[in-house]
């Protein structure tokens, strides 16, 4: 037996006072809908079990039948396999979409619906100013497409960190840097296209990091090698704290213990 399965994502909007109270949905007109409940079945179904986000890749598998506890993966090697690049098992793909900014508001989520070509183009610049031999971005469908790492993150991702809310630790806009801890990793993050910034990071006596994952590594084609080792130390003002050198587009993680 062939079903049709039609998902209305996120048709049901929110209420809005322009349209008195009611959502998009309550107020259009739709006597076919109204039409197929009447003749049909109505019911609530939970898409999204407990403990997952509420995306689409969750609800959508769900609601074919999948057990979300032993397939997801995120939207990665979804987007991998609609493409046709195959990954190892030890490889990780992120799913990396073209977003449009106004500052820092986000305008558009679609880059205003980037066609696939002009998509192509940027693809194409990233994968020569970021990509190497282990860091692989692929050209999708117009503004969503993927980028692909390997071990090292699998690694992290595999070890538990994300069974910890991400604490911000230090934002400078202007620098373009972020650094936030999540459980016992620190994540430090400059997406300068070439300033290194170093930032001192207030933290307890004895604090030490150990260098996890060095994005800018030789190993992944870069040329940077930080100390694998830090520990804070006591300042002149008696408090304690530890400079963190951070190349220009580089993703730096430590293990913070003592």
């Amino acid at each position: 037996m062939k079903h049709l399965i039609i998902l209305a994502d996120g048709m049901a909007d929110w209420p809005m006072e322009q349209l008195g109270g009611k959502t998009i949905l309550q107020y259009a007109h739709t006597p076919n809908m109204d039409r197929m409940a009447q003749c049909g079945r109505c019911g609530m179904l939970k898409t999204v079990a407990d403990g997952f986000h509420p995306g689409s890749e969750v609800a959508n598998s769900s609601i074919l039948g999948y057990d979300q506890r032993l397939v997801y993966e995120g939207r990665g090697p979804l987007e991998a396999a609609s493409i046709g690049v195959e990954l190892a098992d030890d490889d990780l793909a992120l799913r990396c979409n073209f977003v449009s900014m106004d500052g820092n508001l986000l305008r558009n989520h679609s880059c205003g619906r980037l066609e696939t070509s002009d998509a192509d183009i940027l693809i194409k610049y990233l994968q020569k100013e970021l990509g190497n031999e282990r860091v692989h971005f692929y050209t999708g469908v117009q503004y969503r497409h993927l980028l692909a790492f390997d071990n090292a993150m699998l690694a992290l991702a595999k070890s538990g960190l994300f069974a910890h809310a991400p604490e911000r630790v230090y934002v400078h806009n202007e620098d373009k840097l972020l650094i936030y801890r999540r459980g016992d990793l620190l994540f430090a993050l400059n997406y300068h296209t070439f300033a290194t910034h170093t930032v001192p990071l207030p933290l307890s006596a004895g604090t030490a990091l150990t260098l996890m994952l060095n994005s800018a590594a030789p190993a992944l084609g870069g040329d940077f090698v930080p100390e694998t080792a830090l520990t804070a130390r006591e300042g002149e003002n008696g408090s304690f704290a530890l400079s963190l050198t951070i190349p220009a587009r580089t993703a730096l993680v430590y293990r913070i213990g003592k």
